[in-house]
């Protein structure tokens, strides 16, 4: 009788980890908490000022975004490690802390080190979170679906940013800068509740599995012509025309032209609403 409850009850686990909606939710609260900034940061920044004299005034509008970026570039890879070897929702609730605590430094910054401080902070918690996402919804998918498991979850990352990007840019002229940062840590927080529940953790023995696996075929995968082709000539060069234009350019050249930031936000979301239709 015992086999056959542990039985039931394995398969019980197993059935709830084939549902893309665990993550669902919880990817799509933690994201849009993080998009709300997007509309105003260079010129939050701006406004904020600095004391120091010394680095051009261009580079310190753009360092929020280029520390975010980068701390997302450098962890991503030991992000997915991590989750391999102590499974997707253990990971995701360890990096609850620097998510929230990123928000709360950028939410009492009086300088663009602080904030870009606050923002470095983010990233890190926003590439292990990301990344658990992302290899929950490829575990739990059938391999000959995993391309419309991986279209769901780009299709969660650009809703939420559409939706976030937005709200923030209405949100900010009502309530300020401060509280809309305190919003994005008050968010992160219910992300990780809810995350808590919908998560069903992950047999870590198979984690380690896959992780030796994933080890064994890292070089032949950059061996491959056609992988590095897509990534060299459109995943990074679209990326640093997405950092660079949409998130610094935009937000600086309609504050220039007197636009708020809620219209910056409208002007904004063109993107991902392109992304999710495409």
């Amino acid at each position: 009788k015992k086999d056959i409850l542990n039985s039931v009850t394995a398969g019980v686990k197993n059935f709830r980890q084939r549902a893309v909606t665990d993550v669902r939710v919880p990817l799509f609260i933690f994201v849009f908490a993080d998009e709300l900034q997007k509309s105003f940061m260079p010129v939050f920044v701006k406004e904020t000022g600095t004391h120091l004299d010394f680095l051009p005034i261009d580079v310190l509008l753009g360092l929020p975004i280029m520390v975010f970026m980068g701390m997302i570039a450098l962890f991503t890879p030991l992000a997915g490690r991590w989750s391999d070897r102590f499974g997707s929702k253990r990971v995701y609730l360890w990096a609850l802390f620097p998510a929230f605590l990123g928000h709360m430094i950028c939410a009492v910054a009086n300088d663009v080190i602080w904030i870009a401080l606050g923002r470095a902070v983010t990233g890190f918690g926003y590439a292990l979170i990301v990344i658990c996402c992302q290899g929950y919804i490829a575990g739990i998918v059938d391999p000959k679906a995993r391309t419309q498991g991986m279209a769901a979850f780009v299709g969660i990352l650009m809703s939420a940013s559409m939706a976030g990007t937005a709200i923030g840019g209405i949100l900010v002229e009502r309530i300020g800068y401060q509280s809309v940062f305190l919003l994005s840590g008050c968010l992160v927080l219910i992300a990780g509740a809810i995350a808590n529940s919908f998560f069903v953790s992950q047999e870590v023995g198979e984690h380690n599995k896959r992780s030796v696996k994933g080890k064994t075929k890292f070089l032949s995968i950059l061996s491959n012509r056609k992988f590095l082709v897509t990534i060299l000539m459109s995943a990074i060069p679209a990326k640093i025309i997405l950092t660079g234009f949409i998130y610094f350019i935009i937000p600086l050249y309609l504050f220039s032209l007197g636009s708020s930031a809620a219209e910056t936000g409208r002007v904004m979301m063109i993107y991902p609403v392109l992304v999710i239709a495409l």
